[in-house]
């Protein structure tokens, strides 16, 4: 929803303005979301490292007695490689990368309320799940802490990659990299996290959770309106 009620609006109003069509924006967000595939499918596949990788199960909505028992070092150490928890770092940094640029590139305060918003809804879960899958391997403590901590730079580095692209950068250049985001947010939302979580429940769960998704996308386009309203 925030893609198509926002970043891809967006995209096209900035586009128009340059006298581009609109085509130009939606193969952009085209290529956001091929680009996000490749990311997490064919390069990474970072979904089988957290859940299938020999055998573990290390899922994203992890109970606490779970990470309690990840941090004792004589329960599950060692059954992920660390070059495994490494390329698992990658494909989350340049996941959390992409989005921290559109927030970088956000010119008024509904649009950055609305990627900060988005960003930090997700992003705890993300770091959990990577926390977990560094500590099922055989690295150290202290290894482990300087990798997250690097990986906890990442949003820093993407927001001031987002302003400076904004001060230097024309309109245009903007509103490509808006469409690309708004890809990579179609196709982590559509794809990968909505599917996850429909998988293995049972039917009356299945309504339920299909309530809180229309919830959802309904509360981002009030949101959205309430915020053109205060905006105009």
């Amino acid at each position: 929803m925030l893609s198509f009620s926002h970043l891809i609006p967006h995209a096209l109003e900035e586009l128009a303005a340059a006298h581009m069509g609109s085509g130009v924006a939606l193969k952009c967000v085209l290529a956001g979301l091929l680009l996000m595939f490749f990311l997490e499918k064919v390069a990474f596949d970072s979904h089988a490292i957290l859940h299938d990788h020999h055998g573990s199960n290390i899922d994203t909505k992890v109970p606490v007695i779970k990470l309690t028992d990840a941090i004792d070092t004589n329960s599950g150490r060692g059954s992920i490689s660390s070059r495994t928890a490494l390329l698992l770092l990658l494909a989350m940094s340049l996941h959390s990368l992409f989005e921290t640029v559109a927030l970088g590139l956000a010119t008024d305060r509904q649009s950055a309320a609305y990627m900060a918003a988005s960003i930090g809804l997700h992003q705890p879960a993300e770091s959990i799940a990577l926390l977990i899958a560094f500590l099922k391997t055989n690295m150290p403590v202290s290894s482990i802490v300087k990798w997250l901590t690097l990986f906890s730079f990442v949003g820093p580095i993407g927001v001031t990659c987002g302003v400076l692209i904004q001060k230097v950068s024309s309109p245009l250049v903007q509103a490509i990299v808006v469409a690309l985001t708004a890809g990579t947010f179609l196709y982590l939302g559509a794809t990968e996290v909505l599917n996850e979580e429909f998988e293995g429940v049972s039917s009356s769960e299945k309504w339920l959770r299909l309530g809180m998704l229309l919830a959802g996308i309904c509360s981002i386009a009030l949101l959205d309106r309430v915020g053109s309203i205060w905006h105009g």
